[in-house]
């Protein structure tokens, strides 16, 4: 507000002195009526008159040119302003742009989940066999989230290499609440019968409520000599845009 202000009065000085300088040349140029009759003695009147009307041409055309370069300079100043202008309402969008991204972000839907709890077979005897584990999946965030499908894949355990398998799809549909706690929400049986350690990845496939698609990771690692206990490997619990 301030800048304004300044840039106001320095605009009202500028025209002050243009139009007191302007005033001032056109009355140093004016030809005089002194001026004529020296010239008419000494040019006789037919040829004075001529000179006079050329030098009153002259003179209005002076006028002319100072008043153009007046308005020219008021004509930048104007662009200037606009240009000024302009930036300022895209500084303003811009910021308005990231302040609607970051109220996003604060009310995102978080929908987390993995591996919990065993299942479990009836052998008849009195006796169990685990065969899977159950999905838990719940909503962490401010908003709610619609679940779509989740994906999954499974391979034996010798140290994190990286590898990842995504060779089964299960579809999910199903809406979130905030704060939804998790719970179960699909079964999964997995080859616990081979007794080795397993490395069990998938993915959690949702959308938000501006339908941006996303997925979380799970990551986690099965122990065959701890009742298959999981423990979440390096990329466990990511959050990344879906296509």
């Amino acid at each position: 507000m301030r800048a304004k202000i300044y840039w106001g009065i320095t605009l009202v000085i500028f025209f002050l002195i243009a139009v007191v300088s302007a005033i001032g040349i056109v009355k140093y140029y004016e030809p005089s009526q002194w001026q004529a009759e020296q010239q008419a003695k000494d040019q006789g009147e037919t040829k004075a008159i001529e000179i006079l009307a050329s030098e009153r041409v002259a003179y209005y055309t002076n006028i002319l040119a100072i008043f153009t370069g007046v308005l020219s300079g008021f004509g930048l100043l104007q662009i200037i302003f606009l240009i000024r202008a302009d930036n300022t309402a895209r500084i303003t969008a811009e910021a308005s742009q990231k302040s609607s991204e970051s109220i996003k972000i604060q009310e995102r839907v978080l929908i987390y989940g993995g591996p919990g709890i065993n299942l479990f077979r009836d052998n008849g005897d009195g006796t169990q066999t685990i065969i899977g584990k159950g999905i838990t999946i719940g909503n962490y965030g401010r908003s709610p989230g619609y679940l779509e499908k989740l994906t999954w894949g499974l391979h034996e355990f010798e140290g994190w290499n990286g590898k990842r398998t995504m060779d089964h799809e299960v579809v999910l549909r199903d809406f979130l609440y905030p704060h939804s706690p998790a719970m179960g929400r699909c079964h999964i049986e997995l080859p616990f019968e081979k007794g080795e350690t397993l490395a069990f990845n998938g993915r959690i496939y949702f959308r938000d409520i501006y339908g941006q698609k996303w997925y979380t990771t799970w990551e986690h690692r099965l122990e065959a000599k701890e009742s298959w206990n999981s423990y979440p490997l390096e990329h466990n619990a990511e959050l990344h845009k879906a296509r």
